[in-house]
């Protein structure tokens, strides 16, 4: 399968998540401004942090599915 329209690749995952730890304007400015929402960067964050780099890779939503 190839990246759906809406999936963000690990590398962009990982450059914004170091845009909003940079910015000057807060968490919640830069993240309105970049379109993302603060669960959704707060779950990139938590895998990151648990994981490394490669736990902002995609996940098979549905593991048993082959």
């Amino acid at each position: 399968m190839g990246t759906t329209k809406n999936e963000v690749s690990h590398i962009r995952k990982l450059e914004i998540i170091r845009l909003v730890e940079h910015s000057h304007q807060g968490v919640k400015w830069t993240l309105d401004e970049l379109g993302i929402p603060k669960t959704t960067f707060y779950r990139w964050c938590d895998r990151y942090l648990a994981f490394g780099e490669a736990g902002l890779e995609g996940r098979n939503s549905n593991p048993g599915l082959m």
